[in-house]
């Protein structure tokens, strides 16, 4: 054997009989040979052109992932292989991609813009890839330590949210936080899982980090192994296409044009399985805070995908947990595809004006406008939520709370009417019941009813969902008493819509004739002028019984109203949830402890952060006849 390509007898041995080595054990042969082991790449194959051929790689990649691997191992295979190919670990690069440093962009990442897979039971797999791709080429910009900068240098990254972990040590405190990050480093070549452990209030660690992790910024981090086998080339944006990644307990594995190469989970954190229920994919830059910055013109369409053995439902659940970027806008509400190979998110992305959008009435109830405009809206009666077209209206009944919380200073909604296309789907909370088109519908857990013109109606526990392909989405998120309302416009324009849920002019409310409320508003404004402006009249009414009486509070209530000790244990709850922004953890507090529910908390961990929140002044509210 020439001594320039010497490896040892026993690592020859293991490769001939397939015997699996850690990357430690590897580390320890290639140490005994004179000159270590030469990176090698695996074959790209000519894209997929035909369906057929799609459906047969795509078939073959998901056998692949269910096939069994060495724990700790490195693996590649190439279509159409059978098994997985054990090969040799390295050590990972030293890129960073450190948690989002919790500043606002209206561009995806940095710690709030993306769309996330949300489902109810935890995730055991999940995978990120392209459905369309419309780009001339794409840089990294900006990044700081850690990261690199240049031309078709990106990330793609499948993250997990920051859960409770067993890794964080008693000396670590008690915000601290565990997260995992599948990524594909197109600088290096590799893929590998990067950990980390952080405050979620992103303050930094008081004590050390403990052995084996290292410090960055405050928090701690390490990285997995990657494959001594790398992919040929970089990819380029046009790659992206024909590109995904793939995470799970088995670790990160990128498909790219009929080859994977997959890296281990060393298991550092070991309660992922068990906490993992938001998955975020996307194009960012290349580690260290940076951007991946795409030519004009670029729109791309993104797919999350996650196994969790029941179907998952498309909702605006607006989070990132990266500090990278890029440089695109999101320009519709997130769609569903309920069997694929499995349940997925669809959503669009380009570098236009930012048209997504969607609107919530949570609680008792708090009101997020299509622009994020944030207020209470405390008045019994059936308004119109959202009207964008004749056939896309969403109208709610909210009662008086004095029906099941004994408080008439508070409503909730308790029934929500849609009409999307021809479809008129009528959802009720107390008693539940579900009328579609006209007939009262029996839909089972985990049931999708297919309705005429693509539409969707959905549920999962109980959770409704109506959605359609072109994206528009209503949520009835049903709590026994009340239920919690998302609407998304998908690809509609804000200002199309109009109603309770709309504010024209982005920092106001408008009455149904055009009148902008002009600040200071008052009391009388809201409830007197605005919300009976909105009423829904008899003519428009998706209603089939009468409708609820109008009715203004008699005055507006707020956390500061309740008894200290009761606030304090809400607020105690709510913050324990990871509900930390101001006027979030307000309406929290509030919903916690008039409910007497914790159930109430969930509508606050995912919300939409206001962009402006309107407080009116407190002139009186005439009484009720």
């Amino acid at each position: 054997m020439r001594k320039s390509a010497a490896i040892s007898r026993a690592v020859l041995l293991a490769l001939a009989l397939g015997v699996g080595w850690t990357g430690t054990a590897w580390a320890a042969e290639v140490a005994k040979a004179p000159t270590a082991l030469a990176p090698a790449t695996v074959t790209l194959l000519p894209p997929a052109v035909t369906e057929s051929e799609k459906a047969q790689r795509d078939a073959w990649r998901v056998q692949l992932l269910h096939t069994p691997r060495r724990k700790g191992g490195c693996f590649t295979a190439t279509y159409p292989d059978t098994q997985w190919r054990e090969v040799p670990c390295k050590a990972a690069p030293k890129h960073i991609f450190p948690p989002r440093p919790g500043s606002h962009l209206n561009t995806v990442g940095n710690g709030i813009t993306d769309y996330v897979a949300n489902p109810s039971s935890p995730i055991t797999l999940a995978v990120g890839s392209f459905d369309a791709v419309n780009s001339s080429g794409v840089q990294s910009e900006m990044s700081g330590p850690g990261g690199v900068d240049g031309l078709n240098l990106f990330s793609l990254q499948l993250n997990s949210e920051y859960f409770v972990t067993s890794s964080c040590t008693a000396a670590l405190g008690p915000k601290c936080r565990g997260w995992v990050q599948f990524v594909y480093d197109n600088d290096a070549q590799d893929a590998y899982v990067q950990y980390w452990l952080l405050n979620y209030d992103f303050t930094a660690f008081t004590g050390a980090c403990p052995s084996p992790w290292a410090p960055y910024a405050g928090y701690c981090y390490q990285t997995a192994e990657t494959s001594l086998t790398t992919f040929p080339t970089q990819a380029t944006a046009a790659d992206l296409l024909h590109m995904s990644v793939s995470g799970s307990g088995a670790g990160v594995t990128v498909y790219w044009n009929g080859s994977m190469i997959s890296a281990p989970d060393t298991g550092i954190i070991p309660d992922l399985a068990s906490n993992w229920y938001d998955a975020e994919f996307n194009v960012f830059g290349d580690g260290g805070g940076g951007q991946a910055v795409f030519n004009p013109g670029t729109s791309i369409t993104v797919r999350t995908e996650v196994d969790t053995g029941i179907n998952i439902v498309p909702d605006c659940v607006v989070a990132s947990y990266t500090g990278e970027t890029n440089n695109l806008n999101l320009v519709s509400t997130p769609t569903m595809e309920p069997k694929k190979q499995y349940p997925s998110i669809i959503f669009n992305e380009s570098d236009g004006a930012s048209a997504a959008s969607c609107a919530t009435s949570v609680g008792d109830p708090h009101v997020t406008t299509f622009d994020g405009l944030y207020y209470n809206f405390y008045a019994s009666g059936d308004y119109v939520l959202a009207d964008a077209g004749p056939d896309f209206v969403v109208q709610a009944r909210q009662e008086s709370g004095a029906k099941v919380f004994n408080n008439p200073n508070v409503t909730m909604n308790t029934a929500v009417a849609v009409q999307m296309g021809s479809n008129r789907i009528l959802i009720y909370d107390s008693p539940e019941r579900v009328v579609v088109n006209g007939a009262t519908t029996t839909v089972a857990n985990n049931q999708i009813v297919s309705l005429p013109g693509g539409v969707y109606l959905m549920r999962v526990g109980e959770l409704y969902v109506v959605s359609r392909e072109t994206g528009e989405l209503v949520r009835a998120q049903l709590n026994n008493g009340w239920m919690d309302l998302t609407v998304g416009l998908g690809h509609r324009a804000r200002s199309v819509a109009h109603g309770i849920m709309a504010s024209p002019t982005q920092n106001a409310l408008s009455l149904r004739d055009g009148t902008v409320l002009k600040e200071p508003v008052s009391t009388s404004d809201l409830y007197q002028r605005f919300a009976k402006s909105w009423l829904v009249q008899t003519n428009e009414s998706l209603f089939t019984e009468h409708p609820v009486a109008f009715a203004a509070p008699v005055r507006q209530i707020t956390a500061a109203d309740l008894n200290p000790q009761t606030a304090a244990q809400a607020r105690a709850a709510c913050v324990a949830a990871g509900v930390t922004e101001v006027e979030h953890l307000d309406s929290c507090t509030l919903d916690t402890a008039v409910f007497k529910d914790t159930v109430a908390i969930k509508a606050f961990t995912h919300a939409i952060t206001p962009r402006l929140t309107l407080k009116p002044v407190e002139l009186g509210l005439p009484k009720q006849p």
